[in-house]
């Protein structure tokens, strides 16, 4: 035992020549990182004998004891001879082990992909994270770390083990031996030099190629590789939605779990499959079929389609939308649970009670400011996507029109959207969402200008039922017309609840706002010759440039008025608002009136290790977390014979989550959609629902 100890001290202080990174990799793991990272679990079930008996103090100036630990059993092995044979000595042991993180290592952060250079693939990868690298695919993967020698000057240390079973033997240039000149010409590009050669790299935004549920979601055709979609008996139709399913001429597949990935790829899971028996594929859909859970499809957002590989030969999905004649006639979505629980709510509250509780229900409005946005039109308020302080401020400064007064200017158009894109009419479609038959426009975004819209990413304008002015030429372009589309998610859940219909779940469904300009030879043109819609006719013949650059500095100005919400890199809201529902046996008759907000992203600064409640509001005070403190705004409303309003559940809800952390649910496999979240407090369970978003 003290020797199997000896020998894992002696690879941990002499450097292991697969040794664990400082820093893990912020993002999913490679193809090879993953490898490295199942050699490590192999090498770390060899060594439990030698973990139990590791009890010295380890200093935390070099790294965490768990990585330590990590790091000495992946060297370890009970056997004595050399792990892999002769060929795969442990190289000598570099200096210092661990390089110093320097300014200059931190610029090369990030994942690259190789342009141009000798010896290099386009499956190559250059990762860099702490001082730690890692460069190549597959066999050839070459690990180390580098060490700042000032200059744009850098040392290699290489850990690179490699197995026996890989042909040729060899690490990848330039990280192979020496050491190499590395350059940044800008931010989104790396130049490395190393005898005479050099290797260009270009910055692969990680995040940048998930592609997004709104490219993905909705009902696809099977076609061939030119788009053009099978029909009569080789009909197929993939549908993205709660399931995953392929329907085709004799096979059929649903299960329930689907999701985007890195390089555009989305891959099909869940925690069943169901196939329909017997299933003898004849067309090319029915293989798609019997791959189940193996299809993997590649999204290409710019031509608003993905391809697939089906047993060797390539296909595309085209959306079914494009061709009204193989689609469904209709598609009957049923209301969301808590939006039809929220319109039931309003619809028996009064005037400004059922106005605040839409614009309470989106996260939006004035709580606890008395007579901020006392002018505002709710709907205006909610389409902006501003709280009634924010919208103020931005009407002071000029950027939205004063009072109800109409925007008179493109770029008061563009800042009171909170939605600007210039897209594609996809195609129209007849929707039943649980409250009468609408008509569904379907737009393709080709250019995102606020809003955080992707190139691919479908918005659905929702017009009302099937009535002459859903078809107005004013705002129904041709199929396949280039639009400059203004939108609000935020206006359309809030119009709905003022009218106490239930929205749709659908994050896609936007509400539209005049005027819509088509585009036409790089300008904006009126969709109406001569109509001048909300004085169109005066910005009409801007070049799409100018009205680009007009929205992002619309944006700019904007965002310096009502910052973004804290996100994470998915776009998922790192603080969420939570409504109390109930307190006890009470259900309340505004659903929204009481709420708070919590933080849910890591923060070890924080003594919990999560930010924790940073606001709530008792129906009269609102309380913010300011660092350390808590500060009240004391509005004091009073109820016509004096009683107080404030409800002190609240704060002591708030308090129960700082001690004990946020109740969350914990499922497998398939979560709920709308799950209530319970507070136990002593003199009685207070429940919770999340914002409507």
């Amino acid at each position: 035992m003290k020797r199997i100890f000896s020998r894992c001290c002696e690879l941990f202080l002499g450097g292991c020549a697969h040794a664990a990174p400082a820093k893990p990799i912020s993002g999913p793991m490679t193809g090879a990182s993953r490898a490295r990272s199942e050699e490590g679990l192999r090498s770390a079930s060899n060594c439990k004998t030698a973990a139990r008996d590791i009890s010295s103090p380890i200093k935390a100036s070099q790294v965490a004891f768990p990585l330590l630990l990590a790091v000495a059993m992946s060297g370890c092995n009970t056997s004595e001879a050399p792990i892999g044979g002769p060929a795969s000595a442990l190289p000598p042991a570099p200096a210092g082990y661990l390089a110093p993180l320097t300014d200059a290592v931190k610029e090369l952060y990030g994942e690259w992909r190789p342009l141009s250079g000798p010896g290099v693939s386009r499956q190559d990868r250059l990762t860099i994270w702490s001082p730690m690298f890692s460069w190549g695919s597959g066999c050839e993967l070459t690990q180390g770390q580098l060490r700042d020698m000032g200059g744009g000057r850098f040392g290699l240390d290489n850990f690179t083990r490699l197995s026996p079973r890989c042909e040729p033997q060899r690490r990848l240039a330039p990280f192979d031996r020496g050491e190499v000149s590395i350059t940044m010409p800008d931010s989104a590009t790396l130049r490395i030099e190393r005898g005479g050669e050099a290797w260009l790299f270009a910055k692969v935004d990680v995040v940048g190629t998930y592609p997004g549920d709104n490219l993905i979601r909705g009902e696809w055709l099977l076609a061939d590789s030119r788009g053009r979609p099978f029909r009569n008996d080789e009909l197929t139709r993939v549908t993205f939605g709660p399931e995953y399913r392929v329907d085709a001429a004799n096979c059929s597949l649903a299960t329930n779990a689907w999701f985007g990935d890195r390089d555009w790829q989305v891959r099909i899971g869940g925690s069943y499959v169901r196939m329909n028996e017997p299933c003898r594929p004849r067309t090319l859909g029915d293989r798609l079929a019997k791959l189940g859970t193996a299809a993997v499809y590649t999204a290409e957002p710019a031509e608003t389609r993905m391809t697939v590989r089906i047993s060797g030969q390539r296909a595309t999905l085209v959306p079914a939308a494009r061709y009204p004649d193989l689609a469904r006639n209709a598609d009957a979505i049923p209301p969301h649970g808590w939006a039809q629980e929220l319109a039931d709510a309003a619809a028996k509250l009064e005037g400004e009670a059922r106005e605040g509780l839409a614009l309470r229900a989106v996260a939006l409005g004035g709580e606890a400011f008395p007579g901020v946005g006392a002018r505002v039109d709710p709907r205006r308020l909610a389409f902006a996507g501003l709280t009634a302080r924010q919208h103020e401020r931005a009407v002071e400064a000029g950027l939205l029109p004063p009072a109800l007064g109409p925007p008179d200017s493109l770029s008061e158009h563009l800042a009171a959207a909170p939605i600007v894109t210039v897209a594609t009419l996809e195609g129209i479609r007849p929707v039943d969402r649980g409250d009468g038959l609408s008509l569904d426009y379907l737009y393709r975004v080709r250019e995102g200008w606020r809003g955080g819209q992707r190139t691919g990413d479908l918005l659905i304008v929702r017009m009302p039922s099937l009535e002459v002015r859903s078809r107005s030429r004013a705002i129904t372009p041709a199929a396949g017309d280039e639009v400059l589309l203004l939108a609000s998610r935020t206006g359309y859940i809030a119009g709905r609840l003022i009218e106490g219909i239930p929205p749709s779940a659908d994050t896609r469904v936007v509400q539209m706002t005049l005027p819509l300009m088509r585009v036409v030879n790089g300008k904006l043109a009126e969709l109406v010759d001569g109509a001048n819609v909300l004085g169109a006719a005066g910005f009409a013949g801007t070049s799409v440039d100018e009205a680009r650059e007009l929205a992002r500095s619309v944006d700019e100005r904007m965002t310096a008025f009502a910052p973004p919400r804290p996100a994470d890199r998915f776009g998922n809201p790192t603080v969420r608002r939570f409504f109390i529902t109930r307190v006890g046996g009470r259900a309340l008759p505004d659903p929204t009136r009481l709420w708070l907000e919590h933080d849910g992203s890591t923060n070890f600064g924080n003594p919990r290790g999560y930010g924790g409640v940073t606001a709530f509001f008792d129906g009269c005070n609102l309380t913010q977390r300011s660092g350390e403190y808590w500060v009240t705004n004391d509005a004091g409303c009073t109820d016509s014979v004096g009683r107080d309003l404030a409800e002190p559940v609240v704060e002591r809800v708030a308090k129960w989550i700082d001690d004990n952390g946020f109740p969350d649910i914990i499922c497998v496999s398939t979560c709920p959609a709308d799950p209530n979240y319970t507070v136990p407090l002593r003199d009685g369970e207070v429940t919770m629902r999340a914002m409507l978003r």
